[in-house]
């Protein structure tokens, strides 16, 4: 009789082999290399509208460079979030490369570079694990979910804060093997910064306590120190009242990011995206973000809530997402059955649910149903269970070693190949919109997003049927109204302008841009009071609106009010200097006003600005005979 088959044994990680001291050198040396040879085509990129033109471009404190006041400024800004060690990276780059979107590209994908460097370091510190840590980083860094994070510049924050939170990891690390007051001080110093960098950190707290039951093992878990010197014991409740202060402290920038977002109205309300709505899209979105994680295809900058289109209902959305719940459901039991033989799986598929909680739309900012950037700080826990998996496949299995080994490379190639296509769809705000068009449908966002682009290149036949299109899918949206009366405004169909901007106003009554713009039209018309009126009411919203000031110095100037009409068209002019028009109207007030020399200078600085300018040659020639301008 043959002998009983035993059961096959449980695969048993081996003690890590001792690498050359050289070995992790060049590991890092390669990660930082094959991210920098990604991302240096974005030296060629462009400042994109999603953003960048107006925190970037058009933001005075920023545009000023790092100065004392945008440093107080960036303290209380009031932008969609609470980031003011990212606004300080942005001073800097424009002191240093001015208007050169590429200098402000590179400077994002060498912070890419280095987080790469530290998300191998802080892996490794963990678990002590050298390959596994490698494959982990380069896994999360050369995969095209990045992208948006880095090739964004208006997301430089997870840059930054994704910077904060390797640093984190690798403090932690290091108290967690010696605790000392020092170590914990360097572990809430980098959370901190971290989280004025963008308040995605809010979950390290609870990361933290899931490295300590693996790979630290300070409660002692079965096999749970894979580095080569334990951690630090100590009890549940130990570990859980030395998180309290770093919790305290995310709890802060959480409330002032909540304060922030209020005060510019970033959080979509319950009329505007329900409950019920978003207890839909939250589990379709955790589970897509895995998809994606796994086969990345069709990304896009702009993913549309359902809840937003016209005609959407909740029963249709409800079936798929309660498929997604059980889905997820079933990761997590599976996970946590196996955790004492796999507790890599578990450590890391619970990292990537903690570490997306904070995003996935119960508490709705913008009117995404997702977004790529999400994934920068939640899927490298995923990557690192994935790794050790493999390092214990190949422990259990030797023969395998070469297959996975082969698998490892073609999926970095694969991975590095997409994610050099996806950085090229963020060369321009029109290659941009353009490819998210393509990979979605029924995008009310990048449909009005895409026609804003062409009307700001002049392009109105082509930017009209994509405006009409985006009101066709979501007609209770103020954005592409707007946009589609400043096409008909400058198309010379007033009427129909002073329609869609009051439909504008009607879904946004502070609308700032739609109440400007309806201004523009009405002075058009010569309806000057009700232009004056529209146009104060803009800025009222917006103090510093250049081009709602050199409009109001145009109504003025039209009343005969030209001493009221010098003082808004200066100010539009010490606003936005490149105002050709405030430029022209300010020659022809201060020509009324008896300032002929003056006048003359202005109309000179419209016809430097724009040398095709035949109003401001024409005044400018009429200045120099008997006619007046």
């Amino acid at each position: 009789m043959p002998p009983p088959r035993q059961p096959p044994r449980r695969p048993v990680s081996p003690p890590p082999a001792a690498a050359p001291s050289w070995l992790p050198a060049l590991l890092c040396a390669a990660l930082a290399a094959a991210v920098l040879a990604l991302y240096a085509q974005t030296a060629g990129f462009a400042f994109v509208h999603l953003d960048d033109l107006h925190f970037l471009i058009e933001n005075r404190p920023v545009a000023a460079g790092l100065t004392w006041d945008g440093f107080v400024w960036s303290l209380t800004a009031r932008a969609p979030n609470w980031h003011p060690v990212t606004w300080w990276t942005h001073m800097v780059d424009r002191a240093a490369f001015g208007d050169w979107a590429g200098g402000h590209h590179l400077v994002s994908a060498v912070g890419h570079a280095l987080n790469a460097v530290l998300c191998f370091l802080a892996l490794r510190r963990l678990t002590g694990a050298l390959w596994p840590s490698a494959l982990a980083a380069a896994l999360w860094a050369l995969h095209p979910l990045r992208v948006e994070s880095v090739a964004w510049l208006s997301e430089r924050k997870d840059v930054m804060s994704g910077l904060f939170f390797m640093l984190t990891l690798l403090a932690y690390a290091a108290y967690a093997r010696r605790p000392s007051l020092g170590r914990y001080l360097l572990v809430a110093a980098a959370l901190a910064l971290g989280l004025a960098s963008k308040t995605m950190l809010v979950t390290l707290p609870l990361i933290l306590l899931l490295l300590d039951v693996w790979p630290l093992g300070r409660l002692g878990w079965p096999g749970g120190a894979a580095a080569p010197a334990r951690a630090a014991p100590a009890s549940l409740p130990r570990l859980c009242l030395e998180k309290l202060p770093l919790l305290l402290l995310a709890g802060v920038a959480a409330l002032l990011t909540l304060q922030v977002q209020e005060t510019v109205s970033g959080l979509r309300t319950l009329d505007e995206v329900s409950l019920p709505w978003r207890l839909v899209n939250a589990p379709l979105a955790t589970l897509a973000y895995l998809r994606k994680s796994l086969w990345p295809v069709d990304l896009a900058a702009l993913y549309p809530h359902p809840a937003l289109l016209a005609g959407a209902r909740l029963e249709d959305w409800t079936l798929p997402s309660v498929g997604a719940v059980f889905v997820l459901a079933a990761l997590t039991a599976a996970s946590l059955a196996g955790a004492r033989r796999f507790p890599y799986v578990a450590v890391g598929w619970l990292w990537y649910l903690i570490a997306l909680a904070p995003v996935i739309g119960l508490v709705q900012v913008g009117q995404t149903a997702m977004a790529d950037r999400y994934t920068y700080l939640s899927t490298p826990g995923l990557y690192l269970a994935l790794a050790c998996g493999l390092r214990d496949l190949i422990a259990w299995r030797p023969r395998l070693r070469r297959p996975v080994l082969a698998a490892c490379a073609l999926a970095l190639v694969a991975g590095a190949a997409l994610t050099w296509r996806q950085i090229g769809t963020w060369r321009d705000s029109e290659s941009l919109l353009a490819h998210a068009l393509a990979v979605t449908r029924d995008n009310v966002l990048a449909e009005a997003s895409y026609g804003a682009v062409l009307k700001e290149d002049g392009r109105f036949a082509d930017a009209e049927p994509h405006l009409r299109r985006a009101i066709a899918l979501s007609p209770e949206q103020p954005f592409p109204h707007m946009h589609l009366g400043v096409v008909l405004q400058d198309t010379g169909r007033l009427a129909e302008a002073e329609q869609h901007h009051r439909q504008a106003l009607r879904l946004s009554p502070n609308y700032p841009q739609a109440l400007a713009n309806l201004g523009v039209v009405l002075l058009r018309q010569q309806r000057l009071d009700e232009a004056i009126a529209a146009i104060q009411a803009a800025l009222a919203q917006k103090p510093d609106y250049a081009l709602a000031e050199s409009n109001l110095g145009a109504a003025y100037l039209h009343q005969g009010r030209f001493a009221e009409a010098r003082q808004h068209l200066e100010r539009a002019i010490g606003l936005d200097p490149g105002q050709v028009p405030a430029h022209n109207n300010l020659g022809v007030a201060l020509y009324r006003l008896g300032d002929a020399a003056a006048a003359r200078a202005q109309f000179a600085r419209a016809l430097q600005l724009d040398p095709a300018n035949a109003m401001a040659a024409d005044n400018l020639e009429k200045l120099g005979g008997a006619a007046a301008p």
